[in-house]
């Protein structure tokens, strides 16, 4: 358990956030401040705000942390529950399944349903469902019957 202090109260919270949800590294986050968003006997809301500690990234983001009292440390006792901002992970492809995609994408657009796409792919390519989306779904050979 770590304690900090917010609104001139003694906090104890389950974890720190970890990873950075920017840069996606394991982090020990340092925390700068937070503020308490609801304090009640039903329940605590208390949003930290921490930072990544990576020289390339050094970003700031919230901890969001429900809490309650607990009677054997006698004080209150924070729980981790989600972090923002959120910056996903985008995917990558291998760059022939990258151009692939992208000329599928430009067929279907045109309105000749992915045909070219599957002639420059010697007449395979995935399909969802007839759907026409490559990287997912049943192998189709040839043009669609």
């Amino acid at each position: 358990m770590i304690q900090v202090k917010v609104a001139g109260t003694e906090w104890w919270y389950d974890e720190m956030p970890s990873p950075c949800p920017l840069c996606h590294h394991a982090i020990d986050a340092r925390f700068l401040t937070g503020v308490v968003r609801q304090n009640n006997p039903m329940g605590t809301v208390v949003e930290l705000v921490f930072q990544c500690p990576r020289n390339k990234c050094l970003q700031a983001f919230i901890g969001y942390y429900d809490g309650q009292y607990d009677r054997n440390l006698n004080a209150p006792v924070l729980f981790l529950r989600a972090s923002a901002p959120f910056t996903p992970i985008p995917p990558t492809h291998p760059k022939d399944v990258a151009a692939l995609s992208a000329q599928f994408r430009r067929d279907l657009r045109r309105g000749d349903g992915g045909r070219s796409a599957r002639a420059e792919a010697g007449g395979r390519v995935r399909v969802s469902q007839g759907r026409g989306v490559p990287d997912q779904g049943f192998l189709c050979e040839g043009e669609p019957g």
